[in-house]
């Protein structure tokens, strides 16, 4: 199942689902230079250290999911809109 199926709306499409951040494990705030996914505090210092990392291993991740850990753009969520 691709990105498209599992979690698009079908009242918002894509536009407005969560995405993890491109540069740790926490939830994306921003979205950058096109298609970057931040945290906040990856957007304020993207090289800070202490960042949580599962390296893809989901028994680690805090979301549960698997995932590439150099893959950008890991959607974790459904729609913010509609779960608001």
């Amino acid at each position: 199942m691709g990105v498209r199926e599992k979690f698009m709306c079908n009242k918002h499409g894509l536009r407005h689902i969560q995405f993890k951040c491109d540069f740790c494990c926490n939830l994306a705030s921003f979205r950058c230079r096109a298609n970057t996914y931040f945290c906040e505090q990856c957007h304020d210092n993207p090289n800070r250290n202490g960042k949580l990392n599962c390296g893809g291993n989901a028994a680690k991740c805090q979301f549960s999911i698997t995932h590439d850990p150099v893959k950008k753009g890991v959607p974790i969520a459904g729609c913010i809109i509609c779960q608001s």
